[in-house]
């Protein structure tokens, strides 16, 4: 199987600022966005012990030690004032957290997953890439959503692309003739095709790399398919079904680097609505190390920081 060798697929927007702060004008803003969001929760007491931020596009962005909002602690003390009661919470540290896998996205206009694109005489327009396991099946999904279908029938009186006779020669995208690089980028500009189907996908696609919510730095915190920590019942965080109007899959000639180029497919969020948390406030940050210093199985760095404010 021939493939494009040196097409980067990583698809971020490079002009796009998070809250005013970090991302600015850089290649890969989301792994600018990692190392900010690391920082501030590791100084916090937040990140477990051995984690930091990936390296490539694939992986658990960030992972958290949070409380658990469904854990209901036995009540030993009902009969006491409620002042009584939260200083004895604090010494007898009831409540549970546990580490949870967080997706992180600069704002709604991001690629919610992605997936490189193939074509041949015989089967058309396809999808291929990497072969881990969530990668995989999020391209199963496609395949069950008829997405590669849509696309051949969208595309399906256009000519043959001139990228694929040079990669089986041998050559890599960057080695392609001018000429045929821009017949294909004026032949296959960006399309759209929208299916609610494209919102279970990235459900499934998230949760299968062990990733229950989404911090969307321009909109908030989401939860998807379950929200295993009860953050929604404690603080309002909005479901991502809920909040999105609509999904699409856009597929388009890619550049990438210094001429390199590829086909790519990438689903997209057609409107967002705000959650009223977000990891990218401070506030927040500081209120969810306040109860997770409750947590009677916190890390060694909140129980340091629970024993400065025993009473």
């Amino acid at each position: 199987m021939y493939s494009y060798q040196d097409v980067d697929l990583d698809d971020y927007d490079d002009t796009a600022d998070v809250a005013g702060r970090v991302i600015k004008n850089t290649t890969n803003t989301g792994l600018i966005l990692e190392q900010y969001l690391y920082h501030k929760a590791r100084d916090a007491g937040l990140v477990p012990s051995g984690f930091s931020p990936t390296s490539s596009g694939s992986g658990v962005d960030m992972k958290l030690f949070l409380r658990d909002y469904t854990y209901a602690p036995p009540q030993r003390y009902t009969n006491f004032p409620e002042l009584a009661k939260s200083a004895i919470d604090l010494i007898l540290t009831p409540h549970r957290g546990q580490v949870v896998g967080i997706e992180l996205k600069e704002s709604a206009s991001d690629d919610y997953g992605q997936s490189q694109m193939e074509w041949d005489e015989s089967r058309g327009w396809y999808f291929y890439g990497r072969q881990d396991n969530a990668t995989s099946e999020k391209r199963t999904q496609l395949i069950k959503a008829n997405a590669h279908s849509k696309i051949n029938q969208v595309w399906k009186n256009k000519p043959a692309p001139k990228l694929f006779k040079h990669l089986k020669e041998g050559k890599k995208s960057s080695q392609v003739p001018i000429n045929d690089r821009l017949f294909d980028k004026e032949t296959f500009q960006s399309e759209n095709i929208q299916s609610d189907a494209f919102i279970s996908i990235t459900e499934s696609y998230y949760t299968s790399k062990n990733c229950p919510y989404i911090n969307v730095a321009s909109h908030g915190l989401y939860y998807f398919s379950n929200d295993p920590l009860g953050l929604g019942m404690k603080y309002g965080v909005k479901s991502f079904r809920s909040a999105v109007s609509s999904m699409s899959l856009r597929f388009r000639y890619k550049p990438s680097g210094v001429n390199s180029y590829g086909f790519n497919a990438a689903l997209k969020v057609d409107g967002l609505q705000r959650s009223p948390v977000n990891l990218m406030d401070d506030e927040w940050i500081m209120q969810f190390q306040e109860d997770a210093i409750t947590c009677g199985n916190a890390p060694y760095v909140l129980q340091q920081v629970r024993e400065r404010f025993k009473p």
